[in-house]
């Protein structure tokens, strides 16, 4: 069998390495990287719901830490943190919180950093929260309850 001239050619050669090879990383970078970095995050986020219902506080957030790494835009990752550092009180909790309202910026959400804050005793936190949420917003929101009679008499 021959070979054809033109793949004899040396410069042909190289340039098909070339382009197989830059099409090789591209196929790596914007195909295979970010499916392996989704599998790598989920695998950390169960890992560390593992560890938190094992009430194991410090290990889950160390392994939420480097889940984040990968994606810190994904909401159920800052639920989850936002869950494990309010119940293992750790101080890592205003953090997550911040993130959590930066993704998901609804009033609960913001009330809630607002309640833990005046818990800790972090006025300051508190206050700059109520801030962001408004007079319109909050009343909006906390109406229903004293028309409801839900806080009591």
């Amino acid at each position: 069998m021959r070979i054809p001239r033109l793949l004899r050619n040396p410069f042909v050669i190289i340039a098909v390495l070339v382009v197989g090879l830059g099409l090789g990383f591209v196929l790596a970078k914007f195909v295979a990287l970010p499916i392996y970095k989704e599998q790598r995050q989920a695998r950390l986020i169960t890992l560390a719901e593992r560890f938190y219902k094992e009430e194991d506080y410090s290990n889950a957030n160390l392994t939420i830490r480097r889940a984040y790494l990968d994606n810190p835009d994904n909401v159920e990752l800052w639920r989850l943190a936002v869950a494990i550092a309010e119940d293992g009180r750790l101080p890592e909790f205003f953090g997550y919180m911040r993130e959590l309202i930066r993704l998901e910026p609804t009033v609960e959400n913001r009330l809630k950093l607002a309640r833990i804050a005046l818990q800790a005793g972090s006025a300051q936190v508190a206050a700059a929260t109520l801030a962001e949420i408004g007079a319109d917003h909050l009343a909006q929101f906390l109406h229903p309850l004293f028309v409801g009679g839900d806080l009591g008499a």
